[in-house]
């Protein structure tokens, strides 16, 4: 059965920064690894990128990525998520 290695931890950054939200899965798991911020997908592009081990990297912050965030493995059967994990983002 798919299962998480470790939980993403709430984390604080500040505007302009970066910051990574770990979620740790076996390798074969990773291809099927997503990340949600309040239910809904969270959009890649350059300054938001989940990492080859499923972590996501959130360059130049801004008020607008605060928030819940929760990684699931979907596509294997009942997709299966973690906790949520906050997202702070102070001026």
């Amino acid at each position: 059965l798919p299962r998480f290695l470790s939980q993403p931890e709430g984390v604080s950054v500040r505007t302009g920064g970066t910051e990574m939200l770990s979620c740790e899965v076996t390798e074969e798991l990773v291809p099927f690894t997503r990340w949600e911020r309040d239910g809904r997908p969270v959009e890649l592009d350059g300054r938001v990128v989940q990492l080859p081990s499923g972590a996501l990297v959130i360059s130049n912050a801004s008020q607008s990525d605060a928030g819940p965030y929760r990684c699931s493995i979907d596509g294997l059967g009942p997709a299966k998520s973690t906790e949520e994990a906050e997202l702070q983002v102070s001026a």
